[in-house]
């Protein structure tokens, strides 16, 4: 007897995005959408796939995909981005799986990106690979406010069909990006009682630059892989600069004075 899949994507504002991820998912048993109540044509667009529709205020990445997780009627779960694709090949794999069934509990995918319309083969980019098809009953999602993972009670196998990964149409979009996802990182880092030092500020941007850049050649990918490596950089000495005001703002010298620094 055939099992049942159920996707399920969080979005906010992706007008732009959701037609070509629900065209690629539109064979699946259930469709379920989060929606943290987008401005844009968002819902207008997912209401013509499904009506399992669910609007409710951003908690964190975690909370909202395991709101989604218990939404789902389906054994199978799949969770995909918006600005997402599943492809042809993958599809047919997962439909196999479907009719056969799984011999594991869950399954990686390998996501491939495109930045500014080229595949991305270097860097810290790929290979990507990503567990993102699960048992509903074997999986949760845990983690900082940013960067969560899906965690998995059972054993996993991977898939050879990609999911395609349409990502930042401009270089703005990433620097927002990167300014959010900085700023998360800084306040969970807060949390946990992490202090940095300026070693780490001045040393971890160059360190991760080199990492993507020359040891994972993303040089190989032209100038997007250059973009990508610089941005990460960029990233990682945002976090470490947004935690050290977090940490001088919470220290005896700024109290002693009064003072944010």
């Amino acid at each position: 007897m055939k099992e049942k899949v159920s996707i399920i994507i969080i979005t906010y504002n992706e007008e732009k995005n959701i037609a070509c991820c629900l065209e690629s998912v539109a064979w699946a048993d259930e469709i379920i959408i989060i929606d943290s109540f987008s401005k844009d044509k968002t819902l207008k667009i997912t209401k013509r796939y499904t009506d399992k529709i669910f609007q409710r205020e951003w908690p964190g990445y975690s909370i909202q995909r395991n709101f989604g997780l218990a939404q789902a009627t389906s054994e199978w779960i799949i969770f995909i981005d918006a600005d997402e694709r599943i492809s042809s090949l993958l599809a047919d794999e997962i439909k196999k799986g479907l009719r056969n069934g799984f011999e594991f509990d869950g399954y990686y995918l390998l996501r491939q990106s495109f930045y500014v319309g080229k595949m991305i083969k270097h860097g810290e980019w790929s290979p990507d690979w990503k567990l993102r098809l699960v048992k509903k009953e074997k999986a949760q999602w845990a983690g900082p406010r940013v960067h969560e993972q899906l965690l998995l009670n059972g054993r996993a196998a991977y898939l050879e069909g990609p999911i395609y990964h349409f990502t930042y149409r401009n270089i703005g979009q990433r620097l927002k990006k990167v300014n959010l996802y900085s700023s998360l990182f800084a306040q969970d880092a807060t949390e946990r009682g992490e202090r940095v030092s300026l070693r780490e500020l001045a040393w971890s941007p160059l360190e991760r630059f080199r990492d993507g850049y020359w040891r994972k050649k993303g040089f190989k990918d032209g100038w997007p892989g250059l973009v990508i490596a610089a941005l990460q950089s960029l990233e990682v000495f945002l976090r470490y600069l947004k935690l050290l005001f977090l940490n001088l703002s919470g220290s005896e010298f700024s109290k002693k004075h009064n003072k944010v620094v």
